[in-house]
């Protein structure tokens, strides 16, 4: 009997799950994700839509309307004023270290003689002690993301000029 495992569409087009090697394929339970011991971002970032180099005005965060149906609704719009002022981490932190990945690891920073020219990771930091509050966190970012617009580009081998103007950069996530 043959497996008809269907092809996905974002799979390269020859792939197919049913030609996965059997000592590849897990025979046991994955193992217990532990909780996480550091700091974790804020669940609203779960639904955030915001491309780092697009003005935080575009930023869009998934809400329940006032009938209660889910929509989108720009992030800074006055009805979510809570949500901006809420820290951006779990436990509130005042001082964050940022980078973005593509470019923190892109393979031209690995030659000795470029490394020096990596740019700086962001740093946020409330000298009071305050918590770094979400909408300050997405402003930061995004006043450190613009400048490097071009390397972006260039790292993530867009090349086209008319791709160059579509191309978006959406907030994934932060890593410790």
């Amino acid at each position: 009997m043959s497996a008809n495992i269907s092809q996905m569409d974002w799979y390269p087009p020859k792939w197919n799950a049913a030609n996965i090697p059997p000592h590849l394929l897990m025979f046991w339970p994955p193992p217990e994700t532990q909780p996480s011991s550091g700091p974790e971002l804020n669940k609203i970032f779960n639904r955030l839509k915001w491309s780092v180099l697009d003005h935080p005005s575009y930023a869009q965060v998934y809400v329940r309307d006032d009938e209660g149906a889910l929509k989108w609704r720009a992030l800074f719009d006055k009805a979510n004023k809570s949500l901006c002022d809420a820290s951006a981490m779990d436990p509130p932190q005042s001082r964050l270290q940022i980078s973005i990945e593509p470019l923190h690891r892109w393979r031209h920073w690995h030659d000795s003689e470029t490394q020096h020219l990596r740019p700086a990771s962001l740093l946020i930091e409330n000298t009071d002690g305050e918590q770094v509050s979400v909408e300050k966190f997405i402003h930061a970012v995004y006043n450190y993301a613009l400048p490097l617009h071009k390397l972006l580009l260039r790292c993530m081998n867009v090349r086209d000029p008319m791709e160059q103007d579509r191309t978006k950069f959406f907030f994934d996530g932060l890593y410790g």
